[in-house]
């Protein structure tokens, strides 16, 4: 309960930030790493990505199992690790996921 609390929290944070173009080769790279997380990677919808030093910051809706879209989650990718966090698949992660997310997207509109 704590750990959703804190996700919320972070949810909550808005600043300012601008998202970026999708032709971004480091763009391309976190969609990737987020889609191979998903049970339907086709199905993606990404929203709000930003890039930030050192890491991409956004969201992703995409089809759970059962064929319906989960909503919208926050996820976090690291460039120099090549790895993607979203926070509501990744399970035991899902700390480190908002430790990042509290890291390195604290003034994305929406984190």
């Amino acid at each position: 309960m704590r750990l959703l609390y804190v996700g919320f929290s972070i949810l909550g944070l808005c600043l300012n930030a601008q998202a970026q173009p999708a032709d971004d080769p480091v763009i391309t790279k976190a969609r990737a790493g987020v889609t191979k997380n998903l049970k339907d990677p086709a199905s993606a919808r990404f929203e709000g990505l930003v890039k930030r030093p050192g890491a991409v910051c956004g969201f992703v809706n995409a089809k759970n199992s059962m064929g319906g879209y989960t909503g919208r989650q926050m996820f976090v990718y690291l460039p120099s690790e090549n790895r993607a966090w979203v926070l509501e698949i990744n399970g035991l992660d899902v700390t480190r996921g908002i430790a990042l997310a509290e890291t390195h997207c604290s003034g994305v509109p929406g984190f």
